[in-house]
C-alpha cells in the first residue's frame, strides 16, 4: 500500500459524517465488540473503520505490559479480497490511553478472514455498513 494511500486513510473521507454510531458486532466471553459507523471512510478500495472492544475484565496482555480494559483500532478493510489491516491500535484504562501503536503504510498486512470466525463477521458487518452508506 502505497504512503500517499496510507495518508489518506488516517485523515479519511467520510462516507457520513457524524458522532459516534455503534454497532455491536459481536459479544464475546472477553467483552463486547463494536464498530463505530460513523468512522467509516473510502479510499479507493479500501475502507477503514474504528472497532472497539471493551472487556468484561481488566486484561494485561503482552504487549501491553499495561493494565487496560478497553482496545480500539482503526482498521482497512479489502471487502473483495475479504481480508483486513490493522493501522492504529490504542489501548485504554478507563478513559486514559496507555499505549499506542501504528502500523506504517507499506508495512500494514492483511489478514484473510478465515470462514465462521469472528473476523468473517466483522468483514461482513464492516464491508455492508459501508454500502449502505453509499446508497
Amino acid at each position: 500500500m502505497s504512503s500517499r494511500i496510507f495518508f489518506l486513510l488516517l485523515l479519511g473521507t467520510p462516507i457520513f459524517a457524524q458522532a459516534s454510531d455503534w454497532q455491536l458486532i459481536d459479544n464475546t466471553k472477553l467483552g463486547k465488540l463494536q464498530l463505530d459507523k460513523a468512522s467509516l471512510t473510502q479510499e479507493d478500495k479500501y475502507i477503514s473503520a474504528i472497532l472497539v472492544y471493551k472487556f468484561n475484565e481488566t486484561q494485561k496482555a503482552v504487549p501491553p505490559n499495561e493494565a487496560h480494559d478497553k482496545r480500539e483500532d482503526k482498521l482497512i478493510f479489502d471487502c473483495t479480497a475479504k481480508s483486513f489491516g490493522l493501522v492504529k491500535r490504542v489501548y485504554f484504562m478507563g478513559e486514559k490511553a496507555v499505549q499506542t501503536s501504528l502500523v506504517q503504510g507499506d508495512h500494514i498486512h492483511f489478514n484473510p478472514a478465515p470462514a465462521d470466525s469472528l473476523a468473517e463477521k466483522m468483514i461482513k458487518i464492516v464491508c455492508d455498513a459501508a454500502s449502505q452508506t453509499k446508497n
